[in-house]
């Protein structure tokens, strides 16, 4: 097989596109921005539905689907979360009629998918909103890209220690502090080549929120596909799989990034 045919080089032509088109509307901000994290949001919550037909559940997309695309916008949309109930009232006043027997399964997959990982995807948008909220999106989505890079690098090159043998048996010990060590080391780099946009505390307590949430994500949705016995959320990303395969860590790192950068800024 060639160079040029390689999952690898699928994998950085993907990242690349990837990157620039999240990059690039980050820096637009607003609804374009706002129309990127929508796609990603409901094409994940697409893929963690079908992830749950395949453990056994059987949840109602439509209502679904509605539910997480408003509240995905919601950071942008006035009224989103309020207009997110009209669906779920739907489905509730639905229910009694539905012949399905595992009704409750059903219901809580609905909602599931509504959170994960549509809802919090959404922070990525009140990232955007905050002061300097460019810089603020791009430090997070470098440092979990850096983190995730230096886990799988070092973790397929020198990983000998199984760090969840039973959830993920190719994860170790070696990349997972990798993981956490990479950003720390990119932050540090950062700081001496342009300063530190937010103080350099500020950017270390960045670069560890970033790294342990990539690893928690990852872990999170490696546990899930072993449920529904698959190795891949999706095949949309060429070289990646599907969306909730690329984006496992920043839905983990947004929502405690922002809420450590709002604590920062409520109590300073």
């Amino acid at each position: 097989m060639s160079w040029y045919s390689s999952n690898m080089f699928r994998r950085i032509a993907t990242s690349l596109v990837g990157a620039t088109l999240l990059i690039g509307s980050a820096h637009f901000g607003g609804w374009v921005f706002g129309g990127v994290v929508f796609l990603a949001a409901v094409l994940g919550q697409w893929e963690w539905y079908g992830l749950l037909r395949r453990a056994g559940f059987v949840p109602w997309r439509f209502n679904g689907l509605c539910i997480g695309a408003l509240l995905a916008l919601h950071p942008l949309l006035p009224g989103g979360i309020r207009l997110a109930m009209v669906p779920l009232v739907m489905l509730l006043i639905w229910m009694p009629f539905s012949k399905r027997e595992a009704i409750v399964h059903a219901f809580c997959a609905t909602v599931s998918g509504a959170l994960y990982p549509a809802a919090l995807l959404s922070f990525l948008l009140y990232l955007r909103n905050m002061d300097q909220g460019f810089l603020l999106v791009l430090t997070i989505f470098l440092l979990v890209w850096v983190g995730e890079t230096c886990a799988m690098v070092v973790g397929h090159r020198w990983g000998r220690h199984k760090l969840a043998p039973k959830t993920s048996p190719n994860k170790t010990w070696e990349g997972y502090i990798a993981g956490l060590v990479g950003p720390l080391v990119a932050v540090v780099a950062l700081h001496f080549a342009m300063g530190a946009p937010f103080g350099i505390a500020a950017m270390l307590t960045l670069a560890v929120i970033c790294g342990a949430a990539g690893a928690s994500g990852d872990l999170a949705e490696s546990r899930f596909k072993r449920a529904a016995r698959l190795d891949n959320s999706g095949s949309l990303l060429p070289g990646h799989g599907g969306i909730l395969d690329r984006f496992d860590g920043m839905v983990v790192a947004a929502p405690l990034a922002y809420l450590f950068m709002w604590a920062l800024g409520t109590w300073a």
